[in-house]
């Protein structure tokens, strides 16, 4: 196995035509000075299992950055300068299992853009500038885990938003605006164990929000 580091001083761009063919378990990218994830970036690298592009200043990634990555198992993006991505943008990763997205600026995202993530575990997006959680950016993300959208700017919890995230276990909601949360916010969650929703703005819990969360052992 091999992992290819690149430090501060190491050359970018499509430099991964020496590796093609090479088994590349480990890639870090950590910490330079990249402002854009090009298309073709990881050409070859099939067998690479781990990317770490955290601490860049990466504000643009394109269609087709990771598409050849079909063996990715960790894609870390944390702490760069992202505010939005196309709902392209993750296709082609049916192996990820982690996903490393707080630190950025990110305010929203489209509907779809995890899609081809069926086996995703770990989804990290806190610290980022979202307002609103919509239901529909977790479609078939049946294998779920972990959730976290604590230090954003979430005022509510709609009902039936995380309905389809049915093996969740953690869900990280602390650290936002949230003053209410609507009867059946919790539905589908059958598996979750832990609810973290301090240091908000709620004043008022209605009867019965917590009802849909059978083996809950943490609030």
């Amino acid at each position: 196995m091999l992992v290819f580091v690149c430090t501060s001083e190491t050359p970018l761009g499509h430099d991964t035509d020496h590796l093609e063919g090479k088994v590349v378990s480990g890639r870090t990218l950590e910490y330079n000075k990249i402002e854009k994830v090009e298309s073709g970036m990881f050409r070859g690298l099939t067998n690479l299992q781990k990317l770490y592009l955290n601490g860049n200043n990466i504000s643009s990634i394109e269609q087709g950055s990771f598409e050849s990555l079909y063996r990715l198992q960790l894609l870390s993006l944390h702490r760069n300068s992202i505010s939005h991505f196309s709902k392209e943008i993750f296709q082609g990763l049916q192996s990820l299992k982690e996903l490393y997205l707080y630190r950025n600026n990110i305010s929203s995202i489209e509907q779809g853009s995890f899609e081809d993530l069926s086996r995703l575990k770990i989804l990290y997006l806190k610290n980022n500038t979202i307002e609103k959680i919509d239901h529909r950016i977790f479609h078939n993300l049946t294998s779920l885990e972990i959730l976290t959208f604590e230090h954003n700017k979430i005022e509510k919890v709609e009902r039936r938003t995380f309905q389809s995230l049915t093996n969740l276990q953690k869900l990280y909601l602390n650290g936002n605006n949230i003053s209410s949360i609507e009867q059946g916010s919790f539905q589908g969650l059958y598996r979750l164990q832990q609810l973290s929703l301090h240091i908000n703005n709620i004043s008022h819990i209605e009867k019965g929000i917590f009802q849909d969360l059978p083996i809950l052992k943490k609030l």
